[in-house]
Order: structure tokens, then C-alpha cells, then sequence
């Protein structure tokens, strides 16, 4: 919900418009951390794939609070332990989908080559993205 805080910066609300699209919002930024997560792993390879959805997680929760903040959308928590559960939150979800894209994502996706080995009639499609082009 924080995210229809910024969209709205409006306090929660109960009406169904509101809902909705503190929904879609938050469907989006689940999307857009996946995505993002994705390429990182496709540009570096998938060693330490938790890690690394973990830290994409981490910013992007850094981004939302300190956002938030700056617009000043959201009120001090009555709860003590309510930021670090979110950020929690955020860590568990982050390792959570950087395992999955590592595990069922496609070879091609992937520089590092590890997983299975592709069939042989298989032809060898380059990486949906490739990082040797944009230093040299």
C-alpha cells in the first residue's frame, strides 16, 4: 500500500477505486523488480543469485521508504518492528525470485553456462542481452 501513497499521496483509503490501484501499483513494482532482477542475472551471470535479488529487493525498498519520506506520503509507524518486517519482506522476496529466474529461466538468458546442457539439434541463441558491446 505504500506505493498508492505515492501515486496518490493521499492517506489509505477504503474505496474500491483506491484499492484498485494501489494494486495495479504494486503488481507493477513486483513486475519491474522481477525484470530488473532478470537482467542482472543475465549481465553477470548466476552465481550468488540470491544475493543478488536480495540487493535489487533492498533497493528497491530503500527507494520506496526514502521516497516516501521525501514526499512526506507516509506516517511514522506506530509499530516498531514495522519498517524491518518490510524490509524482510523485501529480502525474502528478492532471493525468492532471483532463485526461481536462475532455476527455470532459459540457458540463453544466462552467460555463465551453468544448468543443463542444451539438446543438440538446439541452435545457440545469443544472450537477450550482452554487455561486450556497450564498453568496447
Amino acid at each position: 500500500m505504500i506505493e498508492l501513497c505515492l501515486v496518490l499521496q493521499l492517506q489509505l483509503s477504503s474505496s474500491l477505486p483506491v484499492k484498485l490501484l494501489g494494486r495495479f501499483v504494486n503488481d507493477f513494482m513486483v513486475g519491474s523488480t522481477g525484470v530488473a532482477t532478470t537482467y542482472l542475472l543475465s549481465l553477470t551471470g548466476r552465481d550468488y543469485a540470491a544475493l543478488k535479488g536480495s540487493a535489487m529487493a533492498v533497493s528497491q525498498w530503500m527507494f520506496l521508504t526514502a521516497l516516501s519520506q521525501a514526499l512526506g506520503v507516509t506516517a511514522k509507524s506506530k509499530k516498531p518492528w514495522g519498517e524491518v518486517l518490510f524490509l524482510i519482506d523485501h529480502i525474502i522476496y528478492g532471493a525468492l525470485i532471483a532463485v526461481l529466474v536462475s532455476k527455470f529461466g532459459d540457458e540463453s538468458l544466462f552467460p555463465d553456462g551453468k544448468g543443463n546442457e542444451q539438446p543438440k539439434n538446439h541452435k545457440n541463441k545469443p544472450p537477450v542481452i550482452s554487455y561486450k558491446g556497450i564498453f568496447a
